[in-house]
């Protein structure tokens, strides 16, 4: 008989006291959060006065972005500087060989052009070797104005 009394009263307890401790860490966590939640929106308002500077050339206030401008010192600036110049340089040797790249395409497109233009009026194309005429009289051809030529300086 105690069982039956015993029992429902221990199962009835644990629960009260499970719900009751959940209720506590649900507040406490409610209670952080809320002041996390105020913390935050004080750092973003901080933030947003710290955004706007007086500029030194005139005195209009301009907005730097949406996030704050981090301060670096001058080890960093220099090296950032530096970073930049070669990126810089870079960029422009790359521009410049791709330049030069289209210029070569641009190039071998017009010899193309040239070539199809030689074939299309029968003659070889420029740079290929002519064809070397054969036949008797192509050597007193060559020869004539060498016997011209040394006849001339005898005579003088």
């Amino acid at each position: 008989m105690c069982f039956i009394l015993f029992l429902p009263i221990v199962f009835l307890g644990a629960f009260f006291l499970l719900n009751l401790t959940l209720a506590v860490i649900n507040s406490s966590f409610n209670r952080t959060h809320k002041k996390f939640q105020e913390e935050e929106a004080a750092r973003r308002e901080a933030a947003r006065r710290n955004r706007v500077k007086k500029s030194r050339s005139d005195d209009t206030e301009r907005v730097i972005g949406d996030e704050p401008v981090p301060e670096i010192g001058v080890a960093e600036f220099f090296i950032a500087k530096r970073a930049a110049r070669k990126m810089m340089d870079f960029l422009r040797d790359r521009q410049a060989i791709r330049a030069e790249e289209k210029l070569k395409m641009k190039d071998l497109e017009d010899i193309d052009e040239l070539e199809q233009q030689y074939e299309a009026l029968g003659l070889p194309p420029p740079g290929s070797t002519m064809p070397q005429p054969s036949g008797p009289n192509t050597n007193a051809k060559e020869q004539k104005p060498k016997e011209i030529i040394n006849e001339g300086q005898k005579n003088q």
